[in-house]
């Protein structure tokens, strides 16, 4: 079967952390990078300024996976 969305967008974010890692990104950067790609997947393109809260599981796994 088919993964769900979550999985998917899980999945690729870890992905592309990995890579911003190998280049020489530090974590902080990385999460930045992360939580605004998790946005843009949840939300679309919200415009400067317009903010909405990620779901609790995202924000914990980029957390867990890229800590300070």
């Amino acid at each position: 079967g088919s993964e769900n969305p979550e999985d998917t967008l899980f999945n690729n974010l870890m992905e592309q952390g990995e890579v911003m890692a190998d280049s020489g990104m530090t974590s902080k950067e990385i999460r930045f990078a992360l939580y605004r790609t998790a946005a843009i997947f949840c939300f679309g393109h919200l415009g400067r300024g317009n903010r909405k809260e990620l779901p609790t599981c995202v924000m914990s796994e980029i957390k867990d996976a890229f800590p300070a």
